[in-house]
């Protein structure tokens, strides 16, 4: 699967997720919530950045802009729903997270041609 419909999949989740109504006996605990956060940001970061490389210094802006309106729609227009600056933070973990990800990879593109080439020699034997 391409990385910009992996991206775009991921982005309509986490609308799908923030502007979800819930009551709050349907609230995931403190820490869980903040963790999905923290992964579902880094995922957006890393395959909007495989994505759209040649855009990247448009894309984290654009994500911080996104979990700005996203806990401001929450507390604002979605019933059940509040502003949680906590939210804010773990997102922006998961950007900066994703980000480091990306970079990291990027330095050492050895590491994934030295899998498929492994790959081809157990194939061949």
């Amino acid at each position: 699967m391409r990385s910009s419909l992996k991206f775009w999949i991921l982005l309509a989740i986490s609308a799908v997720m923030f502007f979800t109504p819930i009551t709050s006996a349907e609230r995931v605990g403190l820490g869980a919530d903040k963790v999905v956060h923290i992964f579902l940001f880094a995922g957006l970061a890393i395959y909007g950045y495989r994505a759209y490389e040649r855009k990247r210094y448009y894309l984290f802006p654009c994500l911080v802009f996104y979990t700005l309106v996203s806990e401001y729609i929450q507390g604002r227009y979605i019933p059940f729903r509040s502003f949680d600056a906590y939210d804010i933070v773990a997102d922006t973990i998961g950007l900066f997270a994703g980000t480091v990800f990306i970079k990291i990879r990027n330095k050492n593109p050895k590491s994934e041609s030295r899998n498929s080439k492994q790959s081809q020699n157990q194939a061949k034997v």
